[in-house]
């Protein structure tokens, strides 16, 4: 049996697709598992013991365009696959499992792929990002109401990459916390100004001894910005090593202050609590980090929110409301009473 799945949505939902992945080979051990991604996915689902095989599809880049969706299609269609599971809803995904000559392409209902499935799965809404995907084994009978923790797998220079920061910056057996301030989404950053102070709370008090601004190599100058503004015990990791190097040195956090983002998702596979700031968006929607120990910190009664599924590039209203009355002071007492007391 071969099987195939294609996500190419953005990174965070690559890092919840990865329960699914260990489930889909946990009930078909002996089967063929490739994995059809964007780059960016390849990169963070690297060295991941349950897929043979990684088939890049950078649809934003060098295989945007019809043609190139014909010739991937091609591909696919030389290699027999199976069944098909596609998570991510596009109609570009479901178009290309088509085109591939999959004969059993697996979705949900509703979805703009839809049209391109042949078996359909409902899609529950009220459940979380990663038990909505499980959602997809329940044509086999198979499914789950307590989400599974997402898993990534850092390769050895990837873990050297983080003790090397570590060491460089003197951070080993210090009380060390997360920040990370970017999105893709700009209605989705919390101010950083915010960061600052609330970064400067947490080293004033001392709740922490040190703070680690963590991001992707766009990120790095809001990151730079953020450090600077707390002062020296603030380093950046930003541009430093790939997303699985920021996973491993994540393990040595106590904890991660994040938006609603992808870092957050990683926090949660590296197994330390997240504090997630939802402004634009709400939790409801799915996708809040997985653990116990995680807080969420969003504003009060405010009308306008949620304002869009993945927030926005700009407030709709024009104030902000949603990230601006949140204070640094509310979330540090949130960490020092939620978090640091009853935790750590």
């Amino acid at each position: 049996m071969k099987l195939l799945i294609v996500q190419t949505a953005f990174l965070g939902d690559q890092i919840l697709t990865t329960p699914f992945i260990r489930a889909v080979k946990k009930n078909s051990p002996d089967s063929f598992l490739a994995y059809l991604t964007t780059p960016v996915g390849a990169e963070a689902l690297a060295n991941n013991p349950n897929i043979d095989e990684y088939i890049i599809f950078d649809k934003h880049g060098k295989d945007k365009g019809i043609t190139s969706l014909l010739s991937i299609a091609k591909q696919i269609r030389k290699k027999r696959f199976n069944i098909a599971f596609l998570p991510h809803r596009s109609f570009r995904s479901g178009l290309l499992a088509y085109l591939a000559g999959i004969p059993e392409r697996i979705g949900y209902k509703p979805a703009p792929g839809s049209i391109f499935y042949t078996r359909k799965v409902k899609r529950d809404p009220r459940k979380h990002e990663i038990l909505r995907i499980m959602q997809l084994l329940s044509v086999f009978g198979l499914e789950t109401d307590t989400p599974p923790s997402p898993e990534l797998f850092p390769s050895d220079k990837d873990i050297s990459i983080a003790q090397n920061f570590m060491q460089a910056h003197s951070l080993s057996g210090k009380r060390i916390a997360g920040f990370a301030p970017g999105s893709v989404w700009r209605t989705k950053r919390y101010p950083e100004e915010g960061y600052i102070e609330l970064g400067r709370l947490l080293i004033r008090k001392p709740l922490v001894d040190a703070l680690v601004i963590v991001g992707g190599e766009g990120d790095y100058s809001l990151c730079q910005r953020i450090a600077s503004g707390i002062g020296k015990s603030a380093f950046v990791f930003a541009k430093a090593g790939s997303i699985l190097a920021t996973f491993a040195l994540m393990k040595n956090l106590l904890f991660l202050v994040s938006n609603d983002s992808a870092p957050g998702h990683i926090a949660s596979a590296a197994g330390i609590p997240v504090v997630s700031i939802f402004g634009p968006t709400v939790p409801e929607f799915g996708f809040a980090p997985v653990g116990e120990k995680n807080i969420i910190v969003q504003p009060k009664n405010l009308p306008c929110r949620p304002c869009a599924p993945h927030g926005g590039m700009h407030c709709p209203k024009g104030h902000f409301l949603c990230m601006k009355s949140i204070t640094p002071q509310r979330i540090f007492y949130t960490i020092e009473k939620n978090l640091l007391k009853n935790f750590l």
